[in-house]
């Protein structure tokens, strides 16, 4: 676990920068390796950074790993994680940092576009 990953230590620097030209970007695999260690879950980090967050790197995994997995093929609460960002009022970018090639490179094409379905399913 590196120094991002404790709130107390990066909320410090964070306020510390122009707001005019840092946002934050919330890694949910990161954040749920992280959690895994009695750090916040990514939902739980929406919650405490809320409007400040800008742009979503998104992508599930088992809390062991950064496995890069879809969205729902992991142990990320996704339904919680929405609803995080909808009551904090999130507009930002949803940027999904999946490995198409999970199921093997020739499914890439049928990835993608399962991962559009997914995508399409979680901003509803």
């Amino acid at each position: 676990i590196d120094f991002f990953a404790i709130p107390e230590e990066f909320t410090k620097t964070f306020n510390q920068l122009p707001r005019d030209k840092f946002v934050l970007c919330l890694d949910t695999g990161h954040s749920n390796v992280a959690s895994s260690f009695g750090y916040p879950t990514p939902a739980e980090l929406v919650k405490l950074y809320g409007d400040n967050i800008k742009l979503l790197h998104l992508h599930d995994n088992h809390s062991v790993i950064d496995e890069h997995n879809l969205p729902f093929t992991g142990n990320i609460d996704w339904n919680l994680l929405m609803q995080s960002l909808d009551d904090v009022g999130y507009d930002g970018a949803y940027n999904f940092e999946v490995n198409l090639e999970r199921f093997g490179s020739e499914l890439i094409v049928d990835t993608t576009k399962f991962l559009s379905k997914i995508a399409r399913e979680l901003v509803k």
